[in-house]
């Protein structure tokens, strides 16, 4: 009975919201998404679909950010539905309306990997959701903004300044911040920030990792990066060491401290260590 209703809904919500969505070449903009993603599994990207969204390019946005809003976590009476459904191959809008917003949220997040600084109109709408910290839309919003660029950059860092916000909305905005390292110069700000975040003891462990993925001004990061895995903290210290693998032979300097922690007391802490040795100074390892 829940099936043939959901069947139901399904055939109307296909009809509604596709005809209200953006088209070009005859698909709609879910249809290209749909072959995007499909593509993308076999590691085979599809220009064709790629370059039909962003031929549709800022059209797509409201419905992108639509999706993204709506997104929410499937209960488990849901699920089980969605996996018969899929298993005995009941149709695509049956499929479609048991899973309808974690479709459509994927596809929000592949159009805004495409669309890429294109999208950047919907940086304002994605820090609302994303700081609202509504499960999951909220995470979701922060994966769409770190492809979207340097305006992205501005309302990330700060909410990650914001010391009223909840901690995890704080870290997941660091951890988009690491994914923006293609700004070069244009992400100085954010070095200079996740530097300073290295001193609360909160963000330090996240700030650090950050620092290595981005992988920007050695000159000033990898000297913060040696302080900073002098910490009494594990967690910090470990990323630290991993922060500084990520630079390589830029951060040979880091080396007099690392060899002490050759016979740090933590084993994660060890065994980090001697990972980044092997990158920055694999003569040391040597030496044992």
């Amino acid at each position: 009975m829940v099936a043939a209703a959901a069947f139901i809904l399904g055939l109307l919500w296909c009809g509604i919201t596709r005809e209200r969505e953006p088209r070009y070449d005859g698909r709609s903009l879910s249809e290209w998404l749909d072959l995007y993603s499909f593509s993308m599994r076999k590691s085979v990207p599809s220009q064709e679909a790629a370059d039909a969204v962003r031929h549709i390019g800022t059209n797509a946005l409201p419905s992108l950010v639509t999706w993204v809003q709506e997104a929410q976590d499937m209960p488990p009476w849901r699920e089980h539905l969605f996996h018969l459904a899929s298993h005995w191959n009941l149709g695509e809008p049956l499929v479609e309306s048991l899973a309808s917003p974690q479709l459509r949220v994927t596809r929000a997040v592949w159009g805004f990997y495409i669309l890429g600084e294109d999208a950047r109109g919907a940086v304002p709408d994605l820090a609302r959701v994303a700081s609202e910290r509504k499960s999951p839309s909220s995470e979701f919003a922060f994966v769409a903004l770190s492809y979207l660029g340097k305006d992205a950059l501005p309302p990330l860092l700060s909410m990650i300044t914001n010391t009223t916000s909840l901690p995890m909305l704080r870290l997941e905005a660091l951890s988009s911040v690491g994914k923006l390292g293609h700004l070069g110069t244009n992400a100085h700000p954010a070095v200079v920030l996740l530097i300073r975040c290295l001193d609360d003891p909160d963000l330090a462990p996240t700030a650090a990792k950050t620092l290595g993925t981005l992988h920007l001004e050695s000159d000033i990061t990898v000297p913060a990066l040696i302080v900073c895995i002098r910490s009494t903290n594990q967690g910090t210290r470990v990323q630290a060491v991993s922060g500084l693998d990520d630079f390589g032979p830029a951060a040979r300097a880091a080396v007099p401290e690392l060899t002490k922690l050759l016979s740090d007391p933590d084993v994660f802490v060890r065994y980090a260590t001697r990972n980044a040795l092997r990158l920055i100074a694999p003569e040391v390892l040597h030496q044992d």
